[in-house]
């Protein structure tokens, strides 16, 4: 065995923190293998999947938001709509607006719930899914109108005006979830103190209000709109304080190798 074999070998094994094979990137330097996670995050610019996963989260947190805030307005807008053209009675793009408003609540309670994921207890949580769920099921209920109604209408058939009973239980416990959900998102808003409590208690405020005197104060949903929209708001701009927040911090240093020096 050639001299200089023998000296690399006992250079191997008087430092047994050094593997068997030298590194690509640098021959000249022998790294361990649990050394590979740190090199894709930092060294050759792979992002980890915690930090992919932070960004997507405030990208999500601030669609949240806007859809939040898209859906206020779209509330307002069809309460006028309903005072100076409609009245009581419900025409298609009232419905339209309706169905299109509980889309975007879907988008709105996700980035909320996202918003305050971070400290959000076993209450929050359940809040969170309750809301969701109470969302899209009361959405897709609301298709019907948009949907299936106007055909029903044109046609004549009786399940225009008597719709079968399993489509009003899909609808009240829809609209039950709906309700409940959002008053304990408000809550849970509150509780964790991640977003601001004065729109919460807005949004439960007017979600009380609505459903205690819409029939006899005309546009009184308005106040659950300006909740809404006021989280939606704070969403957006505690995503972007925690992106101005990540950009502040140090990075994390790089493996100095004799190929990067």
């Amino acid at each position: 065995m050639a001299a200089g074999n023998r000296a690399q070998i006992l250079r191997w094994v008087k430092d047994p923190g050094q593997s068997s094979r030298p590194s690509r990137a640098n021959p000249g330097r022998r790294l361990m293998t649990g050394d590979t996670p740190t090199l894709n995050a930092s060294c050759v610019g792979h992002p980890s999947t915690k930090h992919e996963e932070e960004i997507m989260s405030k990208t999500l947190i601030r669609v949240g938001g806007v859809a939040a805030v898209i859906a206020a307005l779209l509330i307002v807008v069809q309460q006028v709509w309903t005072a100076v053209v409609t009245g009581p009675q419900e025409d298609l793009p009232d419905s339209i607006m309706y169905s299109s408003q509980l889309l975007l609540v879907v988008f709105g309670v996700l980035g909320i719930a996202l918003a305050q994921q971070h400290r959000a207890g076993t209450f929050a949580q359940i809040a969170a899914l309750v809301a969701v769920l109470g969302s899209v099921v009361w959405f897709a209920a609301s298709l019907v109108e948009v949907t299936v109604l106007p055909s029903l209408v044109a046609a004549g058939s009786p399940l225009a005006d008597n719709p079968p009973a399993e489509m009003l239980v899909v609808a009240v416990t829809g609209f039950a979830m709906y309700a409940i959900g959002l008053l304990l998102l408000s809550v849970s808003v509150i509780v964790t103190k991640v977003l601001p409590w004065q729109p919460a208690v807005v949004l439960g405020g007017g979600i009380i209000l609505g459903l205690a005197l819409e029939s006899v104060i005309p546009g009184i949903l308005g106040v659950y709109a300006i909740g809404l929209g006021w989280l939606g708001v704070a969403c957006v701009r505690a995503a972007n304080r925690a992106v101005g927040q990540d950009e502040a911090a140090p990075h994390r240093p790089r493996i100095q190798t004799s190929a990067t020096k």
